[in-house]
């Protein structure tokens, strides 16, 4: 099986990383029905069980113990599937457990899932620890998200370049600019201008507005991108998976163009 792997990262708190995580993984599942693994990386407490409301009855934890490689059914028994059809392996269960969770274990979590999955999504922490290096280095895809202030912008622009440095080409890297606000200070161009211009030049920056729905559906512990897709946030995902060629053309779109088609061809057969 060839799997995908795709890192959310930021080098800011509060930009919407793990909500961004979350729904990615969740939008992949529902767009293709192929088998999702979403990694919690983010050490030591993780966001993603806590944004479901989520135990922590399977985790990294669990996987610290078990120090060898495992089947497929291993694989699923120590994560946790979830409603929206995605499995998930929180972070680890305890504090305790910070020192034990080394490289060398991330890299056969990594390892071991991407055997049996299709697509696995990494949410990372805000830091640039060797587990957060590893999943870098073994993405396909890395999301740099950020909001379009001062310090969200620098930091990940450093960030950026800081991840290009570990061999990573700039291609693989896509900027998503969230929680623009109506009439910014600083505005999506210039933040743009950033990323696309300065240092090393990466593929693509995408944006969502700041949408107090996006906060709403996370208090009810939803996932927005299922729940209203119609959502700017929503529409941002779906953006973010045509653009890495994971989400096929909307059904209006593909209509459109068959319609189209039919009317060209009946043009040439009776004008």
């Amino acid at each position: 099986m060839s799997c995908r792997v795709i890192t959310v990262t930021s080098m800011k708190g509060g930009v919407g990383k793990t909500e961004t995580s979350l729904n990615l993984a969740a939008a992949i599942r529902k767009e293709t029905g192929k088998k999702v693994m979403l990694i919690d990386f983010d050490i030591p407490y993780g966001g993603v069980t806590q944004a479901l409301a989520l135990k922590k009855y399977k985790s990294i934890s669990d996987w610290i113990k078990t120090n060898r490689n495992i089947s497929e059914e291993g694989v699923e028994s120590l994560s946790i599937s979830h409603q929206t059809g995605i499995d998930i392996l929180p972070a680890i269960a305890s504090a305790h457990d910070v020192k034990r969770f080394s490289c060398e274990v991330a890299e056969r979590i990594i390892q071991n899932i991407t055997l049996y999955y299709d697509f696995v999504v990494i949410d990372t922490g805000v830091d640039f620890s060797f587990i957060t290096q590893k999943a870098l280095q073994k993405s396909d895809h890395i999301i740099l998200v950020t909001s379009p202030q001062n310090t969200s912008i620098w930091n990940n622009y450093q960030y950026k370049e800081d991840i290009i440095q570990l061999g990573i080409h700039p291609q693989q890297i896509l900027v998503f600019v969230n929680q623009v606000v109506e009439n910014p200070d600083i505005t999506v161009e210039q933040v743009k201008e950033v990323f696309l211009h300065y240092g090393h030049s990466i593929s693509s920056v995408f944006t969502a507005i700041q949408d107090d729905r996006v906060r709403k559906n996370r208090n009810l512990r939803g996932v927005i991108y299922l729940d209203e897709p119609a959502a700017n946030f929503s529409r941002s995902i779906y953006s973010i998976l045509k653009t890495l060629g994971i989400a096929i053309p909307d059904l209006k779109s593909r209509n459109k163009g068959w319609i189209s088609n039919l009317l060209r061809i009946k043009r040439r057969l009776f004008c």
